[in-house]
């Protein structure tokens, strides 16, 4: 009964550790053992369980995966031949990983993963995305106020989203044939790498795809809801 109670611990000790990396942030000491660790302790985990909240389904087989600096490094992590995921485990694998980790840090992106399916090996090409802040209704209800003074007489409107636009962008040129979707048989991952320092400032955001003919699909993201 003592040793049930001993692992219940520590399992709430994991689980609320974790939990408080719920919020893009940034990779400090502290985060990067606690992102190492969470690699560690999902060793044997598949793609989608590491990602959690990351891992966002869209419509027509559209799967985005939401790779923060914490996630990048806690990936890299997870592949690390170590017995478990102790404080001498997690210093191994940082001192093993100095140079990616040194790479992650100094490159600081957030990259979304974005897996699509077409009709040709070339339907790729014709995505492109962007980032959109969230404006809080009450905000934008202060700015219509703003400018109503004596000397101005005419309503600019609400204050207009701010946009964030990839600093790169892979696209796979040639899709695969793969036929898991009989009416779009061609499947292809493209990657849209965004400054972190710039998106991480919205609370909210939409994550717009851009398709043939200029269709968007949005995604909202709550940067309180991610790691």
């Amino acid at each position: 009964m003592k040793r049930v109670l001993v692992l219940f611990i520590a399992l709430v000790v994991s689980l609320v550790t974790i939990s408080e990396t719920f919020a893009l942030i940034n990779l400090d000491d502290e985060s990067v053992k606690i992102s190492i660790k969470y690699g560690l302790d999902n060793k044997y985990s598949t793609t989608k369980e590491l990602m959690g909240p990351n891992w966002i389904e869209g419509e027509n087989g559209v799967i985005i995966t939401i790779y923060s600096p914490f996630i990048q490094l806690a990936s890299k992590a997870k592949s690390q031949n170590v017995p478990g995921s102790s404080d001498e485990d997690i210093l191994l694998v940082k001192r093993r990983l100095g140079r990616q980790l040194n790479q992650i840090k100094t490159r600081m992106d957030i990259r979304f993963i974005v897996q699509l399916v077409g009709d040709d090996e070339t339907f790729a090409k014709e995505y492109d995305a962007r980032i959109e802040e969230v404006q809080d209704e009450e905000d934008t209800a202060e700015e219509q106020k703003k400018g109503k003074g004596f000397w101005i007489f005419k309503d600019k409107g609400p204050k207009k989203p701010k946009k964030v636009s990839p600093e790169s962008i892979v696209k796979q040129n040639k899709a695969e044939l793969d036929n898991w979707n009989p009416v779009h048989p061609y499947s292809a991952t493209n990657s849209y790498n965004f400054d972190f320092e710039r998106v991480n400032k919205f609370e909210k955001f939409y994550f717009i795809l851009v398709g043939p003919d200029e269709k968007e699909t949005r995604f909202l993201v709550d940067k309180n809801a991610i790691f």
